[in-house]
């Protein structure tokens, strides 16, 4: 999302005013289709607490769009629509095969190293949450890059 669109929301420090968030899900109720407010107004839901609020937004947004044409098609739009599904990863608490599964998705719209790192950390916790020193399982993250990488290869050629 660019600076330009942030600003119209909110101002520095306002993040969760009130009075921000209603003005994007006023923008949201308009333009149910537009990844940049939804993923915004769906962060500001989750910070709040209110993970079914993110989700309806997020959901409703996502809907919007062919995930792999515009997966085909790259550029922002396919980055937009893969932190909408990250995002959506994140609302899904306790269920643990949504989480993977919309992860999954946002790294197939965006495959970034990153992604891959958290969805790895989304798939099993355990390889890098609590141990010694912050170190996490590298070897567990790469071979996750390296299935998610051929998963995608093959999602796109289908």
């Amino acid at each position: 999302m660019s600076d330009d669109v942030r600003s119209q929301w909110t101002k520095p420090g306002a993040r969760l005013d009130a009075a921000a968030i209603r003005g994007l899900s006023d923008a949201s109720s308009k333009t149910p289709g537009d990844l940049g407010i939804a993923t915004q107004l769906a962060s500001r839901y989750s910070a709040l607490g209110l993970p079914s609020e993110a989700r309806r937004v997020l959901f409703r947004a996502v809907e919007q769009y062919d995930a792999k044409s515009t997966a085909k098609s790259g550029g922002q739009q396919a980055k937009l629509l893969g932190q909408a599904y990250f995002q959506l990863s994140r609302c899904c608490v306790g269920d643990h095969e949504m989480q993977v599964q919309y992860a999954t998705q946002s790294f197939f719209l965006n495959p970034t190293v990153g992604f891959g790192k958290q969805i790895a950390r989304i798939i099993a916790p355990e390889k890098f949450d609590g141990r010694p020193d912050g170190d996490f399982d590298n070897t567990f993250r790469e071979g996750t890059l390296t299935r998610l990488k051929a998963e995608r290869t093959e999602w796109l050629s289908n």
